[in-house]
């Protein structure tokens, strides 16, 4: 898909802030470094459908620890390496835990 300019509508860009934490520069952005788009669905304005635009992804470097895991995303955005993140299961187990504190008599009143 080849886009050759951008209209910029308030009530688009209003959407954008507050539905999505998207600022029109990041679009922008997105939009000209050749991203990855797909049809979501027609739109609501005839000949407006609606598109999804995502960056391309970069290559995700092997980590040879978790902390280099931290470091690498630490100042970056997770989702321009999504497509290359593998899927895994998580079990997660919680439960209720009692503690019990000792409290000196005459601190109580």
């Amino acid at each position: 898909m080849k886009i050759d300019g951008i209209i910029w509508l308030r009530d688009i860009v209003d959407k954008l802030a507050f539905k999505h934490h998207v600022e029109q520069h990041e679009v922008e952005e997105t939009l000209n470094n050749e991203p990855k788009v797909r049809f979501i669905e027609k739109g609501e304005r005839k000949g407006e459908d609606v598109y999804m635009a995502r960056n391309r992804s970069k290559r995700l470097p092997k980590f040879e620890s978790l902390s280099d895991l931290v470091k690498f995303f630490d100042p970056k955005d997770m989702g321009e390496y999504w497509d290359q993140m593998p899927e895994v299961d998580v079990d997660i187990s919680i439960k209720r835990r009692k503690h019990l504190v000792a409290i000196y008599v005459g601190a109580v009143r």
